[in-house]
């Protein structure tokens, strides 16, 4: 029974990942209700799946972690806000339009103390995060579909737009989910090449292999690793692409900040010199580019990326 409230719980968290690719066209909100209550359903069944199994394996009860702490103090702070706000009930429900309040981030919340307590390891952890990339690549490609109006069986709903915003509803929200997908695919593709514990590699054989850090060049190079880091590379570069199609400013900044603060870091504390050089010079790559396309925004060059690119028509244009 354990095995199998174990695996019903590991599979509701995986069709929970699912949301952002439901639709339903017969609600008044068909973008939004239909992710809420698909959302909603799984994480309450996940999470009395996971009450069951908690009380018989300890092994699957919530270690103490600051992420878990600091969620909860935020959903406390939003009911304490709620309680004294001007509207209770707006607020703790929300609307339909928006699907969120002090209500939905509980079960966000009871997700998040579900998945750290049954998700245990390194490769559990990437299995999760490679199927979420699947998902957010489909999303993606439904996105550039759109973009160039090409119809597609069962997302005819998407009609050609100028700003994307796939199936999930709104050019911003698909801004912030591909940037996202575009970090998690970079994560993975380097973590594939630095982990200890290989993706699709075992580590058997003598000690000296098991403490290898980088694994044998031919293991590196069988078709599944190959494989797996090309799916990480086009994930990235689609995800790029769609998030540059939704306009969506506040996402590719937030981009550019995660990637220049990651680069800063590795830059100052990674063991690696070379690493480290790279890094430092890249980073500063970033922020010369940042700074020519500031300069160079009112040039022919720049009006005519404006024309085919709704971000940059939105950011530097000013069209």
């Amino acid at each position: 029974m354990d095995y199998t409230l174990l695996w019903g719980i590991r599979i509701g968290l995986l069709l929970v990942l699912v949301t952002p690719l439901i639709f339903s066209p017969s609600t008044a909100f068909p973008f939004v209700v239909g992710k809420a209550i698909w959302s909603r359903i799984l994480i309450e069944i996940v999470f009395g799946m996971w009450v069951i199994l908690a009380v018989r394996r300890p092994e699957y009860r919530p270690a103490s972690s600051w992420l878990v702490r600091l969620v909860g103090f935020f959903l406390l702070a939003n009911l304490l806000a709620a309680l004294f706000g001007v509207s209770f009930q707006r607020s703790f429900w929300s609307n339909f339009e928006r699907m969120q309040g002090v209500f939905d981030q509980a079960h966000w919340f009871v997700l998040l103390v579900v998945v750290i307590s049954v998700v245990k390891g390194v490769r559990q952890w990437r299995a999760v995060f490679i199927w979420n990339l699947i998902i957010a690549l489909f999303v993606g490609l439904l996105g550039m579909a759109q973009r160039h109006g090409v119809e597609i069986p069962l997302f005819s709903y998407l009609g050609q737009e100028s700003r994307v915003f796939s199936t999930l509803g709104n050019a911003t929200f698909l801004g912030a989910y591909m940037m996202i997908a575009s970090l998690l695919a970079v994560g993975l593709l380097m973590d594939s090449f630095t982990s200890r514990e290989r993706i699709g590699v075992k580590q058997a054989g003598s000690r000296r292999r098991r403490n290898d850090r980088i694994a044998p060049r031919g293991r590196l190079l069988n078709p599944w690793m190959f494989g797996l880091r090309s799916f990480f590379v086009v994930t990235a570069i689609t995800s790029l692409w769609v998030l540059t199609e939704t306009g969506s400013r506040g996402a590719f900044i937030g981009l550019l900040a995660g990637v220049l603060a990651s680069g800063l870091m590795f830059a100052l504390w990674y063991a690696n010199k070379r690493v480290r050089i790279w890094a430092l010079g890249g980073s500063i790559c970033l922020i010369l580019m940042f700074v020519v396309a500031i300069v160079a925004k009112d040039t022919d060059l720049v009006r005519s990326l404006g024309r085919v690119n709704s971000l940059v028509e939105r950011s530097l244009t000013g069209d």
